[in-house]
C-alpha cells in the first residue's frame, strides 16, 4: 500500500516543518509513504527554505509554484504530481497547519476502506479550542441558499470601504473574524457520516477516485467552496464521500492567511472577493447538472 500527504505550504516555514516532521516520525520507517510539499508561491523564501531543508530526505519532495495558484490548483498540483509519479493507493491533501499525532493514521485508512470502499473520506478534525470542525454539515447548500450568498456578500463588497470607515463596523469586522467560518454541529464528529461537506483541512483520496480524476478539487475555485463542490460533485457521480470518526487529526488554523493578511479589512475584503467568486462557480455546476449540459457528468473532470 502506498499513501502520499501533500502538504499545502504558505509563507510559514515552521508550521510546515512541524506538519512534516511529524509525518516523517510516525510514518517513514513504517510504511511506504511519500511526502510532497507544495509552496504555493510564497515571496518570503520558505519554499526554497524548505527545499534546502528536506532535499536529503528520500521520503520527501518539494514543488515551487512561481505564484499563488489559491488553496484549490496548489493541492491539484501535489495531487496531479503524485498520481503521475507514485500510482498511489491514497492521497492525503492537507493543510500545512495540520499536525497528526495518531501511528495508526495510514492503517486505519486502509482498514476503513476494506470495510466501506470510499472514494473521498474526511477524518474528525479538532482545533486549538478543542471543538470539531468536520463535518461541517451532513447536507450541502441549495440552489437557493447559493444565490442568497453571492447576493449578500456582493452588496457588502460594494460597499465595504464606506462601512469599514465606520469605527462601529471595523469593531464588528474584527469580532466576526475571530469566528469560525462555519458554525458545526458538535454532536456530528461522533458518528460516520455519507456524503456529509467535509473540512478542506485534510481531505483523503482513495485509488477509486485517483483513477478516475485527474484533479483533488475543481480548477475553478481561488479559497473557498473547494468542499461544497466536492460533495456536490460526488453525490451527482455516486462516489462515496464518508467521514469517519476513527481518524482524527488536529488543525492550527490559518496559520498561513494571518501572515498574509496582517490587517483585517484587507483579510476580509479578501474573503468576501472569494466567496462570492467561488460560491459563482458552485452554483454554475449547479445549473448546468440541472439542465444537462454538463459534459462531466458521471465521468472524470
Amino acid at each position: 500500500m502506498t499513501c502520499v500527504f501533500v502538504v499545502l505550504h504558505y509563507l510559514s516555514f515552521e508550521m510546515t516543518m512541524e506538519c512534516v516532521d511529524a509525518l516523517i516520525k510516525l510514518y517513514v520507517e513504517t510504511h511506504k509513504i511519500k511526502i510532497i510539499i507544495v509552496d504555493n508561491g510564497s515571496l518570503n523564501g520558505s519554499g526554497e527554505q524548505l527545499l534546502k531543508q528536506y532535499e536529503k530526505n528520500s521520503a520527501c519532495e518539494v514543488i515551487l509554484n512561481e505564484e499563488n495558484v489559491g488553496f484549490a490548483n496548489g493541492n491539484n498540483i501535489g495531487y496531479a504530481y503524485a498520481k503521475k509519479m507514485y500510482s498511489p493507493d491514497y492521497i492525503v491533501v492537507m493543510n500545512n497547519d495540520v499536525i497528526i499525532k495518531d501511528k495508526e493514521f495510514v492503517n486505519k485508512i486502509e482498514k476503513i476502506y476494506q470495510e466501506t470502499p470510499f472514494y473521498i473520506m474526511g477524518p474528525d478534525i479538532v482545533n486549538k479550542e478543542g471543538k470539531h470542525q468536520s463535518p461541517m454539515s451532513i447536507h450541502g447548500y441549495t440552489r437557493t441558499q447559493i444565490e442568497g450568498i453571492i447576493n449578500v456578500r456582493s452588496r457588502r463588497l460594494k460597499h465595504y470601504m464606506l462601512f469599514y470607515t465606520k469605527k462601529w463596523c471595523r469593531c464588528r469586522i474584527s469580532e466576526c473574524l475571530k469566528r469560525k467560518r462555519v458554525r458545526v454541529d458538535q454532536s456530528l464528529w461522533k458518528t460516520q457520516h455519507e456524503y456529509p461537506v467535509i473540512h478542506g483541512a485534510c481531505i483523503i483520496f482513495s485509488h477509486k477516485y485517483i483513477k478516475k480524476e485527474e484533479y483533488a478539487f475543481d480548477r475553478r475555485t481561488f479559497l473557498y467552496f473547494e468542499e461544497d463542490i466536492l460533495q456536490y460533485l460526488c453525490k451527482k457521480k455516486g462516489y462515496l464521500l464518508l467521514y469517519s470518526p476513527e481518524l482524527q487529526v488536529f488543525h492550527m488554523e490559518d496559520v498561513s492567511t494571518n501572515m498574509a493578511f496582517r490587517s483585517n479589512y484587507k483579510k476580509m475584503k479578501m474573503k468576501y472577493k472569494h466567496l462570492i467568486d467561488s460560491a459563482s462557480v458552485m452554483l454554475n455546476i449547479m445549473e448546468e447538472f440541472e439542465n444537462g449540459t454538463n459534459e462531466r457528468q458521471g465521468r472524470g473532470r
